[in-house]
């Protein structure tokens, strides 16, 4: 709730994100290890974590670990079912995915996705609800979501990729919306200069991928992820109140901490397309 509530005193609705295969696959709760320098997302976790995915899989999860993920699903989205702040679900982050796990949940989320869903149908709030088709792994999971999917949603940071996984979306979606929630890799390719005309010929809506270069490091590329155990050895942390390093060109994110931009002319950019008839 007070997450939302800055949200909205800048003028902005939320997508809420329930579960997400990306990243390091064994969270824990409590007190997190601090960011690493120079490392995209270092501190980045799974939720609810590949053990309990498996356990859905193979039919070994406890009664009271289904339980309590079923109340966290619908207790969150009962709560703010009928609030304006929020604009749409995403249900489940890349269902299957592999980044930074030991190996790729793929089609073995698809027990605790479907349930996902069921739940969420079960409370059915009055906002849309939606998993991302493209960014997702495994073809079970990419159809549990475009079968259920209020509005179609997608991710895509390779420039050369984007317009044909549009259509192909639009294909698969039978006119419902179509909104990209992730997407501006400036070295794949994926720029505000060439991704925003596309999405704007094809009426889709999108959000780029960050906002600000904070202590996630997300302006620093994937590859950089390959030095995290080295760094991490190294004692080479982010401390409260420490620089943010920058490399030379960014990953994502458009603003740093003190609200100056990478580059200006995105900036122009952006007001200029957003502005347009």
């Amino acid at each position: 709730d007070h997450f939302l509530g800055i949200a909205d005193h800048h003028g902005m609705r939320v997508i809420l994100v329930l579960f997400d295969d990306c990243h390091r696959p064994d969270p824990e709760i409590g007190v997190q290890p601090l960011p690493v320098r120079g490392v995209h997302n270092s501190g980045s976790m799974q939720s609810p974590g590949q053990k309990l995915v498996l356990q859905f899989h193979d039919g070994t999860v406890a009664a009271s670990e289904k339980k309590r993920l079923k109340e966290y699903v619908q207790g969150v989205l009962t709560r703010f079912k009928d609030d304006e702040r929020v604009l749409m679900w995403d249900l489940y982050n890349e269902p299957g995915q592999w980044v930074f796990s030991r190996t790729s949940n793929g089609d073995k989320t698809n027990a605790l996705l479907k349930l996902t869903w069921e739940w969420a149908q079960d409370v059915r709030p009055s906002q849309p609800l939606t998993a991302c088709l493209d960014g997702s792994v495994g073809e079970s999971n990419i159809v549990v979501n475009a079968d259920h999917s209020d509005i179609i949603t997608f991710h895509c940071y390779n420039g050369e990729l984007l317009e044909q996984t549009i259509i192909q979306c639009q294909e698969t979606g039978m006119g419902r919306p179509i909104i990209c929630t992730e997407y501006m890799a400036r070295e794949l390719g994926t720029t505000f200069q060439y991704s925003l005309p596309i999405f704007k010929k094809h009426r889709v809506g999108c959000y780029n991928w960050g906002l600000v270069a904070g202590k996630s490091q997300t302006h620093w590329n994937w590859a950089s992820v390959l030095n995290l155990e080295r760094r991490q050895l190294q004692g080479a942390v982010l401390k409260p109140g420490d620089p943010i390093p920058e490399p030379a060109l960014w990953f994502h994110d458009i603003f740093r901490i003190d609200g100056t931009p990478f580059d200006q002319k995105e900036v122009d950019f952006i007001k200029d397309i957003t502005n347009s008839e």
